[in-house]
């Protein structure tokens, strides 16, 4: 069956209304960051993009045109705190009482 795509809405016609399933997965993603992190105020994207290459057909003009739809998201870097470390071999030493100074004395063991 033939469709026309005229419009933002007519994307949804696009292999059964995948598009709009690829939307709301996502728009789902970033509502949960919302709401898992609401303290970090940087902003969230989510980006709908449409790639349109043009095919020439054997006279030179334009026959037709291959369209594919992008959805992507972003949100802010999940991150812990700094933790200052020592060099100790081939790795590296952290005191996780005192993150701030791998060479902090703690009361650890005192007692």
């Amino acid at each position: 069956m033939k469709n026309t795509i005229e419009s933002l809405a007519d994307l949804e016609k696009l292999e059964r209304g995948l598009v709009r399933g690829m939307f709301m997965r996502e728009l789902g993603h970033v509502m949960d960051d919302l709401r898992s992190r609401a303290g970090i105020k940087k902003p969230r994207t989510l980006k709908v993009e449409l790639t349109l290459v043009p095919t020439i057909d054997e006279s030179g003009a334009l026959g037709g045109v291959v369209i594919e739809v992008s959805i992507s998201t972003k949100v802010p870097t999940s991150r812990t705190r700094p933790y200052h470390t020592a060099p100790v071999g081939n790795g590296l030493c952290f005191d996780d009482l005192s993150p701030d100074d791998a060479n902090q004395r703690t009361f650890e063991g005192v007692g």
